[in-house]
């Protein structure tokens, strides 16, 4: 993607709604990037105590150590005040320096403010509770190639100086990295508070409807109309409008057990447009703000994913374009939300109606969404990732998720949990 402005980024746009991240100051974005990458909690607890102590800090803004993800991640983070094209390219090649002093300086002679960290990261590598270190240049720009391959000549003399700490080190991997505006989408993307379409969406005439609202979210209930719903996933559908969502749409027909509601809801959208509001349950989306008007009407939405309505939505939006979907008019609860947790929640009980199965919930992470990318370039099997509603061009050359997982966590050595606890492989991130 082509990066014009902050508000081109999605995770730039849930970063704003993000106060409770203000105690990082300038590294609010690296907290929020480690917060989805490593789906931390409690990012306050957790990582406020990664935050080195300012001026003897040896080019390390937060050291994050981990023995339970068994991860080390040291950042250098760059906040730009203003759009720019690339960050500045010293404080990433600043990290090799960083390392150096990480790994190797005398413990004696460790600058003050980053001194306990060091020792803690040291000691968790001699444990052998490691088995990867991040390096991360974090910012707030486009990503640079040159600054890529700037960070990338630094690599193998600091694999040296990992290497010097024994046996414990040949299963470290090691990862230097540029995470910009690039990076910190797709971490957003694979997360469970995603929220892929980010466009603005301004209703013709304000919806009447009235506001709802907690500590962790905010909800107007409306009515949207059918045309526009049907507009929605015909346009957004392919560019992640169910990414909240644990199964996109299933199809429509009378023969399949779990596409006949969906030609159901066709049927009642012909047959019947003006009931249509009261013969169906509606819709739940989250979007990162609306704009209101006395909080009786609802003038927009910014940014839109489907928590519940995906069978609705596309039965809608597969229909015949001529349809005259004019008539019909759509419950929907617009939910704005930035606790991971809430988020969470309100997807697994918001589908709750149907089975849901813990692997709906990985479909979207970065490991399955990497899978069916690499699938996709063999073009001799497919792989859905435990994205159910994935459409498969040829059913002979399917390979299911389950399947996999069962069959690689054999490979790699636990044949018992492979057949006997074989969900605890979705559920569990060892596994």
């Amino acid at each position: 993607m082509s990066y014009q402005d902050f508000d081109d980024c999605q995770f730039m746009l849930a970063l704003k709604q993000r106060d409770d991240l203000d105690p990082f100051k300038e590294n609010k974005i690296a907290a929020f990037g480690m917060e989805l990458c490593f789906s931390i909690d409690d990012p306050i607890a957790t990582l406020l105590p990664a935050v080195t102590g300012g001026g003897g800090d040896a080019k390390i803004d937060l050291l994050f150590v981990s023995r339970d993800l068994g991860v080390i991640v040291v950042c250098q983070a760059y906040e730009s005040s203003r759009f720019r094209k690339s960050a500045l390219g010293n404080k990433g090649t600043d990290l090799g320096h960083a390392m150096s002093v990480l790994l190797a300086t005398d413990e004696a002679k460790l600058p003050e403010g980053v001194a306990p960290h060091i020792k803690d990261a040291r000691a968790a590598i001699r444990e052998g509770t490691i088995r990867a270190v991040h390096v991360w240049y974090v910012h707030n720009c486009p990503e640079s190639l040159q600054i890529q391959q700037d960070m990338e000549l630094c690599v193998a003399g600091i694999k040296t100086m990992l290497d010097a700490y024994g046996d414990v080190s040949k299963n470290i991997a090691l990862q230097f990295k540029e995470v910009g505006l690039e990076t910190l989408d797709s971490f957003y993307r694979a997360s469970s508070q995603s929220i892929a379409v980010t466009d603005l969406f301004e209703f013709g005439e304000p919806r009447k409807g009235f506001l709802m609202h907690d500590a962790d979210w905010k909800t107007f209930i409306t009515t949207v109309n059918g045309q526009w719903l049907a507009d929605l996933y015909r346009k957004y559908e392919s560019r992640g409008l169910y990414n909240p969502n644990v199964r996109g749409f299933m199809g429509a027909n009378n023969k399949d057990s779990d596409k006949v509601i969906n030609a159901g809801i066709q049927s009642s959208a012909k047959e019947s447009p003006q009931d249509f509001f009261v013969f169906n349950n509606g819709i739940t989306a989250l979007v990162h703000d609306f704009e209101l008007v006395d909080d009786a009407l609802i003038k927009s939405v910014t940014g839109i994913g489907i928590v519940n309505g995906a069978q609705t939505t596309g039965s809608l939006g597969e229909l015949d374009p001529r349809e005259d979907l004019s008539k019909i008019e759509v419950g929907v609860r617009f939910i704005k939300c930035e606790n991971k947790e809430t988020v969470r929640s309100i997807t697994r009980f918001n589908n709750s109606q149907n089975k849901v199965i813990q692997s709906d919930f990985r479909a979207h992470d970065t490991i399955q969404s990497r899978l069916r990318d690499e699938f996709r370039t063999l073009r001799i099997a497919e792989y859905d990732g435990g994205l159910r509603g994935h459409i498969f061009e040829n059913k002979k050359n399917k390979i299911e998720s389950h399947t996999a997982a069962q069959a690689l966590t054999a490979w790699h050595g636990s044949p018992y949990d492979s057949y006997h606890n074989k969900m605890q492989i979705w559920e569990d991130d060892k596994h």
